[in-house]
């Protein structure tokens, strides 16, 4: 335990105002009985010492953006990783220290959240939170500007925390800036931080941990993205969002957002409206294209080429796995060459469509980056073209028929949803509510007096779902209840067939229950959906942890997930429609083998760290395959059951406090 508390203390350290030299601050990093502490003597020994093994590594300079889609910058963050890997708990603490001011500050902090994943001391370890270690990838400069402002003309003896308010970047003039308040949210883009941590796309088996299913998980994490995006643009009677699908026209969305690194002059770059993809130096938009089109060509054959002239099909579940490979483009891609890096490269292409040959020396833009680009509403115009490929292979599997859809003897008989706040059944109240980030560890101010920002995001009362369900064998049987929600009707107003609205089915929750015979019923709270995450404990909050006596209960990379607040769609001020569902599945069949207690509480978007997906169905089933019933009642079976729902917001701020009804104690 001395070993884990040591290291602790000292990614603390090193992540603390990561921009500055550790030289230019006093380290709080104090000694255990295993961890000496470090000194900036020993760790430029171990610098020297390691520096036949680190080729490759100090390319990116320091004060630039760290891009996940740029496949140099990864190369480099996973040579860090794998030099890391090799070494023993003590010379990893010096070479953490040697690298911490020796390679670019975004590489660094990527590496060992990547590392804290796999190394076994620092999976036992909590990083914090990614927005208050990189605040100015989530902050607007001027808000951090003002912070020092009002700082510096702050009386010195003062204690009060100066609190800085941050609206949303833009105006009404866009009319996508009404959908701000979703996609610059900083549990949002933190979440998508967090899953290319995870599952980056640059993970090989030989690095001896598992990551199951990642292709198939890139395709539903972000194919949820875009459904819960979808959901609110239809709270707001916007239509859903357009595929790119035509990359000679004009992008009709600009984005502006605001966000500089204060100590390099590191400016994010602004894309002016009606921008057309152009050709990189080291990409054409013609190449793009070429690796599009065999891609769906052979999507429709049914297999892809491996590079040895083999062929993999994909006319199975596993097949989905294979073509999330091919798209992203991950190293376990079968054939990189021949496909290309077809995902990646047009984050890159959009990314800088504003200087696409370099020519003014500009900056990327938010596209480049996987902790700021679902800020830019192109993000989900691109994405749902690459959600359409995905389609494409979906589209060739059979219909599941009612034999695969039933489960013998189990008949849910009701669904009712409950909340807090509303009295009545079948309603579930949002409104907004506001939050505070310390800026004290990621922006270095000239004095003591703490900073904090306060922004607001979208909330929702807590809610139960009540499931009664029989079973009418003699016999106990354990199984998976899968739970989804989605908008009843269109922007128009029109409801949904079946097969258009299953695509925008979110999945809301799913877990294992044992049915007795007989009735049964289950009560599931809204904060123990497996597809969300609380909020995060922050830096002071971690630092005051590891100058105490608690066991450290689990590590950091539990904070893979969407965040809890944005559970469920806005909802409109005179009621939104949604349909739920349920359905129970034979979770013997589903089970997968793994007896890791750790991080499962995102397990449907985020599986889990080093093991098997717990859930041998595809991802989002029943709805990944087209359904071709004229209407539900047709296409449902005796183990699933729909509902009513009514998503109501209100425009107004609710905090929690101690003794609220809306939240969970």
């Amino acid at each position: 335990m001395a070993e884990v508390k040591s290291m602790q203390r000292l990614v603390l350290d090193l992540f603390d105002n990561v921009s500055e030299p550790l030289d230019q601050r006093q380290p709080f990093h104090t000694a255990f009985a295993s961890g000496p502490v470090i000194t900036s003597r020993d760790a430029a020994a171990t610098g020297t010492r390691l520096r036949p093994q680190m080729t490759g590594i100090g390319i990116l300079p320091r004060g630039r953006i760290f891009s996940t889609f740029n496949r140099d910058h990864m190369d480099e963050a996973m040579r860090v990783v794998r030099l890391l890997m090799r070494l023993d708990d003590r010379d990893l603490q010096l070479a953490l220290a040697y690298l911490r001011d020796n390679i670019n500050e975004e590489l660094f902090v990527y590496s060992i959240s990547v590392l804290s994943t796999s190394q076994p001391t620092l999976r036992r370890t909590k990083l914090p939170p990614v927005e208050e270690v990189l605040p100015a990838k989530f902050i607007p400069s001027s808000a951090i500007s003002q912070a020092r402002t009002i700082q510096r003309r702050a009386s010195q003896e003062t204690q009060e925390t100066i609190i800085i308010d941050v609206d949303f970047t833009g105006n009404d003039l866009d009319p996508e800036h009404r959908l701000a308040y979703w996609r610059e949210d900083i549990g949002l883009n933190a979440h998508h931080w967090h899953w290319h941590i995870v599952y980056p796309y640059t993970w090989i088996p030989e690095l001896g941990t598992i990551r199951d299913r990642k292709g198939e998980l890139f395709y539903y994490m972000h194919q949820q993205i875009i459904a819960r995006y979808d959901c609110e643009r239809i709270s707001l009677n916007f239509p859903r969002v357009r595929p790119l699908l035509n990359w000679t026209e004009p992008m009709a969305e600009g984005y502006a957002p605001h966000l500089s690194k204060e100590i390099s002059g590191t400016v994010y770059a602004f894309r002016p409206a009606n921008m057309t993809m152009r050709d990189l130096p080291f990409i054409t938009v013609d190449r793009l294209r070429t690796w599009y089109q065999r891609i769906i060509q052979d999507i429709h054959k049914g297999s892809f080429t491996r590079d040895d002239g083999t062929k993999v099909q994909l006319d199975n579940d596993q097949g989905i796995d294979i073509v999330g490979d091919v798209v992203e483009a991950a190293y376990t891609t079968p054939n990189a060459t021949f496909y290309g890096d077809f995902h990646n490269l047009g984050h890159q292409i959009i990314a800088r469509v504003h200087d696409p040959d370099e020519r003014y020396k500009e900056e990327v833009g938010v596209m480049a980056d996987s902790t700021t680009a679902m800020r830019d509403p192109i993000f989900y115009r691109w994405h749902k073209f690459i959600d359409n490929v995905f389609v494409e292979h979906k589209m060739k599997l059979k219909p599941y028929t009612e034999e695969e859809l039933t489960f013998k003897d189990i008949v849910v008989n009701g669904i009712q949803v409950q909340g807090k706040m509303s009295q009545r059944p079948h309603i579930i109240g949002t409104f907004w509510q506001e939050r505070t980030i310390s800026l004290q560890r990621g922006i270095t101010f000239n004095s003591a007096i703490p900073v904090s920002v306060r922004y607001r995001h979208l909330q929702h009362e807590s809610f139960t779902w009540n499931i009664e369900v029989e079973n009418k064998s003699n016999a106990d049987k354990p199984g998976t209840v899968r739970i989804f929600m989605a908008p009843t009707f269109n922007d128009t107003r029109q409801r949904f067939s079946p097969n258009d609205q299953r695509v925008l089915m979110l999945e809301m929750d799913k877990f294992e229950f044992n049915f007795k015979p007989g009735k049964n019923i289950i009560q599931q709270r809204s904060e123990q959906s497996n597809i969300t995450i609380p909020t995060l404990r922050s830096f002071g909050e971690l630092i005051a942890e590891s100058e105490s006596d608690d066991l450290l209960d689990a590590q950091s990379y539990c904070s893979c997930g969407l965040p809890e607040h944005l559970l469920v769609p806005r909802g409109k001020q005179e009621g939104m429609p949604f349909q739920t569902f349920v359905m129970i599945t034979d979770a013997v069949k589903d089970r997968v083998n793994g007896d890791s207690k750790q991080c499962h509480d995102a397990t449907s978007y985020c599986g889990v760290i080093n093991e098997k997906y717990p859930d041998k169905k595809p991802m989002g089933y029943p709805f990944d395959r087209v359904i071709l019933a004229a209407d539900w009642s047709t296409f449902k079976t005796s183990n699933m059951n729909f509902g009513d729902v009514t998503v109501t917001f209100k425009e107004e701020v609710i905090n929690a406090n101690a003794g609220s009804l809306v939240f969970p104690k």
